[in-house]
């Protein structure tokens, strides 16, 4: 029969995939085959070995050291003293019970290279992802300091162009000055000479009269568009 005794080193309840209880259930089928025998036969699973490993005398006992998933295990052997023939057939058991034992800890070592290898592949996976969110957010962050400069470029340009007009229209009010003062004494002039001659002009001097006037008033218009342009 199979001691289905729990160790200290094994406060889990066993599942499906613990090494531990696929030997305990390997082990159940190997006693099975082996009470097929003309006489008794006992396996057990215990993880401290009993003193002594061998006793030859009724019953015979003999415990054999495994090792499944790093954990240390003895499966013994009970069988009656007299029964015949036992020797041989308790070494092809207990090879039989290190086979087992051996492809159990090879089941292990599967189980455990496979899900260090999907835990590896769910680890570069998610490092994967967090590459794409960090070049993301440098994308993102390259974008915003792209408009940033570009709204910067836009501001100093319209600022060029403010300052350009601003100069434009100094100039123009500085020159419409410059000509309004002249204009205006020569107006003044030109009342002071049409008061002087009175009714006594003739008419080659009232045709200059008139077209230096005209003259002078478009000059105004002109002034006055760059006075309001400025």
């Amino acid at each position: 029969m199979l001691d289905q005794t729990k160790s200290p080193s094994e406060p889990r309840r066993p599942t499906q995939t613990d090494p531990v209880a696929q030997l305990r259930a390997r082990l159940v089928l190997l006693a099975d085959v082996l009470s097929d025998l003309p006489w008794t036969l006992s396996v057990e699973l215990r993880t401290d070995p009993p003193a002594p490993v061998f006793r030859a005398s009724a019953p015979g006992e003999l415990w054999i050291p495994v090792t499944v998933a790093e954990h240390l295990l003895h499966v013994g052997f009970r069988w009656p003293a007299a029964a015949p023939g036992a020797g041989p057939i308790i070494a092809v058991a207990a090879q039989l019970v290190r086979a087992v034992a051996s492809s159990a800890d090879s089941d292990a070592r599967a189980v455990r290279a496979a899900r260090r290898a999907a835990r590896a592949e769910r680890m570069a996976t998610e490092r994967t992802m967090e590459a794409q969110l960090a070049r993301a957010e440098l994308e993102r962050r390259r974008a915003e300091h792209d408009d940033d400069r570009q709204r910067a470029d836009d501001a100093e340009r319209r600022m060029a162009e403010r300052d350009q007009l601003a100069g434009a229209s100094a100039m123009l009010a500085s020159v419409a000055h410059d000509i309004r003062s002249p204009l205006t004494s020569l107006l003044c002039n030109l009342r002071a000479l049409e008061e002087e001659l009175g009714t006594g002009a003739n008419e080659d001097a009232l045709a200059i009269f008139s077209d230096t006037r005209m003259a002078c008033d478009l000059i105004e218009g002109v002034l006055e568009s760059v006075r309001t342009f400025a």
